[in-house]
């Protein structure tokens, strides 16, 4: 009874070092999107329900989301606060028999950076900043199609009134165009991977400038450029020792022969590929994915499998979270432990990497594992850690793109809400419009699961660069603090839409301070950017 008296007072005494709960949903923060500098318009969702052809534009003005990739901060010890990166901005796809469109609302919309924190029952942007372009560090990033990039989509602009679409007002690709799709931190350094070309940034966390980039033949085996159109690296870990690990979302269209690519788009091989950044040296891997084959075959096809994303739990072992719509409808999101300490290197320089049966096929031709056992490829091991978690728990969304490890027995899962955008059925495609989603697919949402012991260990922990400098609010004002050492710091508030309201110049003496800057009371959030001598740091505040 002692005992039992003690670990109550003691579970009294001393509360929780996390405040989250298990399959609980915990929804994004969803601010008005910030469209583009100059620009007053607004986009807005539009209607589900055609009145005489045509669907009515909404009053709900679109909100910032398309958030992607999810990596533990761990300077926080709660497991409380996450980083995560913005994709390709509000772009919609419009896809008929003749025409493969990518309809985009603010062109030079460029993608925001973001370090999340729960707090309370919402997740809150904590800070917000820009990626300096590599090619031009003048330039940030933004969300069209890259001028490297092969691409049979052509990219349109939206009339954001009407919704109509001008096909001959084509938008050129840029060459500070990506579509970011995993975050991960290490080492002092971000890294990005990007579905579109697919490349693989290296991020200065100071700066927020991309410094290096790799791509297909630059850096990474040709084979990749063969990418499904939108389904390039979607997934990302980094390891301990550094080594990169990246894998598309879903099979390569990558045949030999006298067929079409696309029909290896159904293989259950996927590729991933190992990167040591600091010698270059690649290596490439079987994945086979799960097409929830029963007695009489496969209910899934490979076409509608997807990988969402990848986290290292040591430097051959992984976390994966794979999902797809399989037979019935019913949709599938599973967790796997992939081990690649035992599996084959198939790594070539040609085009369609290496090829079996005196040449006749691709690794994605060999569709499966009794055929890769043939040709002695060893895929990596998989072993299931967590089945079923939509049908399992409070989960709905069926865009699962951000995982990370908290603890060696919890993991938080995070879903892209695609800027709360879903596209119609048209012409036997999607029909390019921001159609206005359901209430429960509308916004972001971060869950934590619990999971057998992965065997993982925490790194120590190691800040962005930036950590000193903190952005709040109070109520009636927006509040900036800093450390010793800064100097002078140059203030602006502005609204969502880039639109500038005030400016302050501050002047620091090099001592740790802290000051409250009046805010208009006409806008429940802003954007708050500060400036010092060597870089910018910016945050999206809201008012209690």
């Amino acid at each position: 009874m002692t005992n039992r008296i003690s670990f109550l007072l003691i579970s009294l005494l001393v509360p929780s070092l996390h405040a989250w709960k298990y399959e609980t949903l915990y929804f994004v923060q969803a601010p008005r999107l910030a469209g583009e500098k100059g620009r007053t318009d607004t986009a807005w969702y539009f209607d589900t329900v055609a009145t005489g052809g045509r669907y009515a534009r909404t009053s709900v003005p679109v909100h910032e989301g398309g958030w992607s990739g999810l990596e533990l901060d761990n300077t926080d010890p709660t497991g409380s606060s996450f980083w995560s990166i913005q994709e390709g901005g509000l772009a919609t796809s419009r896809e008929t028999a003749v025409r493969n469109d990518r309809i985009v609302a603010f062109p030079n919309h460029h993608q925001k950076l973001v370090r999340l924190k729960l707090v309370g029952e919402t997740v809150q942007f904590d800070r917000v900043d820009s990626i300096a372009s590599w090619g031009n560090p003048a330039n940030f990033t933004v969300g069209l199609q890259n001028t490297i990039a092969s691409s049979d989509a052509t990219q349109l602009r939206m009339d954001l009134a009407t919704g109509a679409i001008d096909t001959t007002a084509k938008i050129p690709a840029s060459a500070d165009g990506y579509d970011f799709e995993a975050i991960r931190f290490h080492g002092g350094t971000f890294w990005l991977s990007d579905e579109s070309g697919p490349y693989i940034a290296k991020v200065n966390a100071s700066t927020r400038r991309i410094d290096k980039q790799w791509s297909p033949d630059n850096g990474l085996p040709k084979v990749f450029a063969r990418r499904r159109a939108n389904r390039g690296f979607e997934a990302m870990a980094v390891t301990p020792s550094g080594s990169v690990v990246a894998t598309t979302q879903s099979p390569l269209y990558n045949a030999q022969g006298d067929v079409a690519n696309s029909s290896t788009r159904d293989s259950r091989v996927q590729r991933l590929l190992v990167l040591d950044p600091a010698t270059g040296a690649v290596r490439e891997h079987v994945y086979l994915n799960d097409q929830k084959p029963n007695a009489l075959g496969p209910t899934r096809k490979g076409r509608d499998c997807k990988i969402g994303d990848m986290v290292a739990i040591d430097d051959t072992r992984f976390l994966v979270v794979e999902h797809g719509e399989g037979a019935g409808g019913k949709y599938w999101i599973d967790l796997w432990a992939v081990d690649i300490s035992k599996a084959t290197n198939v790594t070539s320089t040609a085009k369609t990497g290496a090829t079996y049966s005196n040449g006749k096929l691709t690794l994605e031709q060999l569709q499966d594992s009794a055929t890769l056992a043939a040709n002695n490829v060893v895929p990596a091991t998989k072993t299931p850690v967590r089945s079923d978690i939509m049908g399992t728990t409070p989960w709905r969304s069926v865009q699962p793109e951000g995982l990370a490890i908290v603890d060696d027995t919890t993991v938080a899962l995070l879903s892209d809400d695609n800027f709360g955008c879903r596209e119609m059925q048209s012409d036997g495609g999607p029909d390019g419009i921001c159609h206005i989603q359901a209430a429960e697919a509308s916004r972001s949402t971060l869950m934590y699961l619990k999971v057998p012991p992965l065997g993982w260990k925490r790194l120590d922990a190691r800040r962005t660069g930036r950590a000193g400098l903190r952005i709040g609010s109070e109520r009636g004002a927006v509040v900036v603090s800093w450390p010793a050492g800064r100097g002078s710091l140059k203030v602006e508030l502005l609204d969502l839409a880039g639109r500038s309201l005030y400016r302050w110049d501050v002047a620091t003496a090099g001592a740790a301070g802290r000051r409250a800057f009046p805010a208009p009371e006409r806008s429940a959030a802003f954007l708050v950017r500060v400036r010092d001598a060597s870089a910018s740091h910016s945050a999206v505040v809201a008012q209690p």
